[in-house]
């Protein structure tokens, strides 16, 4: 019984993670119904780049980590002008091969700049202090993480719905046309969702590497948050949170009771079953369209 809560709990503390990056991808789709490719990429960017604040340039943590947010915004903001923004109006699956190319381009920046340090850790040596909940062991890293990324994805969702750069995210994710003709600068808004998902995909990637450490592979760390994105629906901030929970306590359990090695591929097992039931995600709207 033990083992069991202790599972379950690690698998929500992880699932919070998960949904955080999962908010980030849902809040681009929402405003330009872009599927964004690149999302993993953004959490390895942004990791090594607020590692390399503390690593390289002996800068204190608080201030690596603002550091790296501030710059993470200003290139989401930058790759909505540019290549995003000419591609306005073109089809879908040529937007989409153009987050596989910025995806591509990160991991060969990633490979030119940072491949040298791949057994780097974060921040500077792993912590493994122990803390007890309920009689049972924890990483107290991985339940701080928990803590800030439900702390952080509450804020994200309260700015989204009730401050007036939210407000224009949510108009434009209705109509871009309707939302332009009430005066909404449309690829502003746009602008913004992509400098938000930037920074909240690199501030999930901080609290993961901090306690589970760092290397190339955390770029499956951010793929598994799309995959939460798809579980929880593409329209729903709550589902994004939710499928991130899902995710990270099947992904515990069958890791836990039928093989380490099953945990690699539990989130892909997941999302299978979901789109067999429901194809547009738990909380996802269910389209209808005339044809």
């Amino acid at each position: 019984m033990i083992t069991f809560i202790q599972l379950l709990a690690t698998g929500l503390m992880m699932g919070c993670l998960y949904g955080l990056v999962a908010l980030g991808f849902v809040l681009i789709f929402k405003s330009s119904n872009i599927f964004n490719f690149a999302q993993g990429e953004f959490v390895l960017f942004g990791t090594y780049l607020a590692w390399s604040g503390i690593g390289l340039f002996h800068l204190p943590l608080w201030g690596a980590v603002l550091l790296s947010l501030v710059i993470c915004a200003f290139l989401g903001y930058g790759l909505e002008h540019f290549p995003l923004r000419p591609m306005i109006g073109q089809p879908p699956f040529s937007i989409i091969m153009v987050t596989l190319g910025i995806a591509l381009f990160i991991r060969g920046f990633w490979a030119l700049v940072w491949s040298p340090y791949v057994e780097a850790t974060f921040p500077l040596g792993e912590t493994k202090d122990i803390i007890t909940l309920f009689g049972i062991p924890f990483t107290r890293l991985l339940v701080i993480g928990a803590v800030i990324a439900v702390v952080l994805a509450i804020i994200f969702g309260v700015a989204y719905k009730f401050t007036r750069a939210g407000l224009h995210m949510r108009a434009a994710a209705e109509d871009h046309e309707l939302a332009q003709s009430m005066g909404i600068r449309v690829t502003g808004a746009i602008a913004q969702s992509w400098a938000l998902s930037f920074v909240i995909a690199t501030a999930a990637g901080i609290l993961f590497a901090s306690s589970q450490g760092i290397d190339y592979a955390i770029v499956g760390f951010g793929l598994v948050g799309m995959v939460a994105a798809l579980t929880g629906g593409l329209d729903s901030i709550l589902g994004a949170m939710i499928g991130g929970i899902i995710i990270g306590v099947f992904q515990s359990l069958g890791g836990g009771y039928i093989g380490h090695g099953f945990k690699d591929i539990a989130p892909y097992v997941a999302i299978i079953i979901v789109i067999l039931i429901r194809p547009y995600g738990l909380f996802g709207l269910k389209r209808i369209e005339r044809v």
